[in-house]
């Protein structure tokens, strides 16, 4: 290698998915997809809209609900429950605009939503709880420190956060096989950022940014951004 090269060599970057499985795996995803395009929406439709069955939608929708993603609205016109993409949350829009960001690079065809899930968008009162979708995880924390931090590197992202580096590597290593994350070598560290060469690279660093000035668990992470700048300079 020439002695003018670079130290920061590309790590070989995964192929993208065809899913993003950001939400857990793929069927959560197309539940959240075919919600925000067309929901509210019955079990029975959303087995239908997606291929699954009524049993596995139900599912799904159970842990969509715990992390109060999604939630039961009562149909105006026949009182039946239906599931539809939960308006109150704080990070709602970000949240429908990574989804939809999402449905159309799947090529699905984008629907309007109903005008009451639209309502409901506009008076925010809950609080997302995606510790429930990854329980006993330190994977979240670091995507969203990530996100709120740009470019870090790996030792520095585990001692901001008070993890073991083991810990943090295992976390790095699942972000990245799902193409979420990518890194690069500069000199011996492992620098992390979001891969920019998703196709909703930047809906999503919307949303987790969101996530992180509008949730109150996670909004420590602000400091500790503020932390990583003053390391790094």
């Amino acid at each position: 290698m020439p002695r003018n090269a670079s130290h920061q060599q590309p790590i070989r970057c995964r192929p993208i998915p065809s899913t993003l499985a950001f939400f857990g795996r793929g069927a959560a995803e197309r539940v959240l997809i075919c919600l925000v395009e067309g929901g509210p929406l019955g079990l029975r439709e959303i087995a239908r809209a997606t291929g699954m069955s009524p049993g596995n939608v139900f599912e799904v929708t159970q842990r969509l609900s715990k992390s109060r993603l999604v939630t039961t609205v009562r149909d105006a016109h026949n009182g039946y429950d239906k599931i539809g993409l939960n308006g109150r949350l704080y990070v709602y829009d970000s949240l429908r605009r990574l989804l939809l960001a999402m449905g159309r690079t799947r090529s699905q065809s984008t629907t309007e939503l109903r005008g009451a899930q639209r309502q409901a968008a506009r008076v925010p009162k809950e609080k997302l709880r995606l510790e429930e979708i990854y329980r006993g995880s330190v994977r979240l924390p670091i995507l969203l420190l990530i996100a709120a931090a740009g470019p870090l590197d790996l030792t520095t992202t585990a001692s901001l956060l008070g993890i073991q580096f083991v810990s943090a590597w295992y976390a790095v290593n699942a972000w990245e096989r799902k193409s979420i994350i990518q890194s690069k070598r500069d000199g011996c560290h492992r620098v992390l950022e979001l891969n920019r060469d998703l196709p909703v690279a930047r809906e999503l660093r919307r949303f987790l940014l969101d996530v992180v000035h509008h949730e109150p668990r996670y909004r420590r992470l602000g400091s500790l951004v503020r932390a990583s700048r003053l390391v790094r300079g």
